[in-house]
């Protein structure tokens, strides 16, 4: 993991510009623009809808944060099993 992140730290980058500053931007130029149709017509505040689209950023890094957690347990799990079993195999 910390390889990837050194060979393209630039994508990692762009990644955290576009969902922290540009995201939000486009929802609050897109919230201030007048609806065509009155179907359209947003009922929600902008803090609202941005305080949605931040638990969703969160639920994201969390889910992401849950994934590493279980590889790394798994990659403990097999190292911890492989050391167990190397004393017997060295007799």
């Amino acid at each position: 993991m910390g390889k990837w992140i050194k060979k393209s730290w630039w994508k990692l980058l762009i990644f955290v510009v576009v969902f922290i500053f540009l995201i939000p931007i486009a929802i609050n130029w897109i919230y201030e623009q007048p609806a065509p149709v009155q179907l359209l017509d947003m009922k929600w505040s902008i803090d609202a809808v941005l305080t949605f689209y931040g638990g969703i950023v969160a639920a994201l890094i969390a889910i992401y944060g849950v994934y590493l957690t279980i590889q790394y347990t798994q990659n403990n799990y097999k190292e911890d099993v492989r050391n167990r079993a190397l004393p017997v195999f060295a007799i």
